[in-house]
């Protein structure tokens, strides 16, 4: 299931899979987008890049995702 919609802490959406783009490079050379008002960070993501990813990590400000398709 791809969707692009705010995530909550649930647990339940670790392995959902979303539509994003790639919005710049942030340190450590992460991929930064938004998801709802949630920061995101992807690993070998490139800023531009229109991607499908899943969510791996789901913390309190932020989620870490992986790359599944751009």
């Amino acid at each position: 299931m791809v969707k692009k919609y705010p995530i909550t802490c649930n647990p339940e959406y670790k392995g959902m899979k979303i539509k994003t783009n790639i919005e710049k490079l942030v340190y450590g050379g992460d991929g930064f987008t938004h998801i709802g008002s949630r920061a995101c960070f992807v690993v070998n993501g490139i800023p531009g890049d229109k991607i499908i990813a899943e969510i791996k990590n789901i913390k309190k400000q932020y989620l870490r995702i992986r790359l599944v398709y751009h």
